[in-house]
């Protein structure tokens, strides 16, 4: 199969329905796949087996597992194209519509700015960082991205190491030094070989990071130089 992915317009009024209640009550609904416009759907020409079955996933605890099935499913896609938030929005509401319903639509409910919670879970607006780990698709297929690491017997090893502590994302994930995959796998294998860490050393990890990155090139040191110049914040 193609995989599907709508058009700009298309997301544009979409996005301009969230002004309607009645749009807003199909999110609180679970009633997604009515929202997209048919006629603003696209086939790309990336190639790629049957979707995943992660409706019984929906739980914040099965992220890592519903990661691993995404990422997978999609691991040829170049990130230039998971930046796209064209695909994400139609996978959110329209081959993933279970699973984002049961994961997001009760936030949407509870929140009192519901238009804020559907942009930011079943959209991808912007141009920043953060919003590639908000989307309720995107956010599994880059999770599983910046931790896979082919040199393990379990490639996604790490995967539930990252999801252990949202400081990990907020800290890392959240900023361009994030995408630094020798930095991120270096603060992960850290985590790991300690049994895990509590949310104040990752914050000081992160303010280490970027006072590194002020003065160096982070890419261009390896995974181990990484580990040994922040082992002792560690500590």
């Amino acid at each position: 199969m193609f995989v599907e992915f709508l058009t700009y317009s298309g997301i544009s009024g979409m996005e301009k329905a969230l002004a309607d209640v009645d749009t807003i009550k199909s999110y609180e609904a679970e009633n997604l796949k009515a929202l997209v416009p048919k006629e603003s759907v696209r086939s790309s020409r990336f190639e790629a087996n049957e979707p995943p079955n992660i409706s019984g996933l929906f739980r914040p605890s099965d992220d890592a597992a519903a990661s691993r099935l995404i990422h997978g499913w999609l691991r040829r896609l170049k990130p230039s194209s998971a930046a796209d938030g064209r695909l994400w929005t139609y996978l959110s509401h329209h081959t993933f519509s279970e699973y984002s319903a049961k994961r997001w639509s009760a936030g949407v409910v509870e929140s009192a700015n519901k238009q804020k919670v559907i942009l930011t879970r079943f959209f991808m607006r912007g141009d920043s960082i953060e919003r590639l780990f908000r989307n309720s698709i995107g956010r599994l297929w880059w999770f599983g991205h910046v931790c896979f690491d082919d040199t393990r017997p379990d490639p996604y090893e790490l995967l539930p190491v990252l999801l252990s502590l949202q400081d990990i994302q907020s800290a890392l994930l959240e900023r361009r030094i994030g995408m630094c995959r020798p930095l991120l796998l270096a603060v992960l294998e850290l985590v790991h070989e300690l049994g895990g860490v509590k949310g104040d050393v990752i914050k000081e990890v992160g303010r280490s990071a970027n006072f590194m990155g002020g003065g160096i090139v982070l890419d261009r040191l390896s995974k181990d130089e990484l580990k040994n110049r922040l082992r002792p914040v560690f500590k």
